[in-house]
């Protein structure tokens, strides 16, 4: 278990996507670093715990926490040339 964590954290601190996962309270858990230094965090763990309101811009944040998918939905999103978005709340039974 400890070299799962491990080398789950090196993916989180080395990959440039962004990535996050958030519990039923739509608080980070934790995400990738590239996701803490867009939003301005020294650190991914500084971010644990937060909503989005204390991430992102007020208007920023309103929009994301009605777009985030509900524990029985899974949406895709894509731009032609720009990015490629995939919601779906993740379940301790897959």
């Amino acid at each position: 278990m400890r070299e799962l964590n491990r080398d789950f954290v090196a993916f989180l601190e080395n990959t440039s996507d962004f990535i996050y996962f958030k519990d039923k309270s739509s608080r980070f858990r934790f995400c990738s670093q590239t996701m803490a230094k867009i939003t301005g965090h020294a650190s991914w763990r500084d971010m644990i715990g937060k909503h989005d309101r204390e991430v992102f811009p007020e208007e920023t944040a309103k929009i994301y926490s009605e777009e985030e998918p509900t524990s029985s939905t899974t949406e895709f999103h894509c731009w032609a040339g720009w990015i490629r978005i995939s919601m779906r709340p993740a379940t301790r039974d897959g």
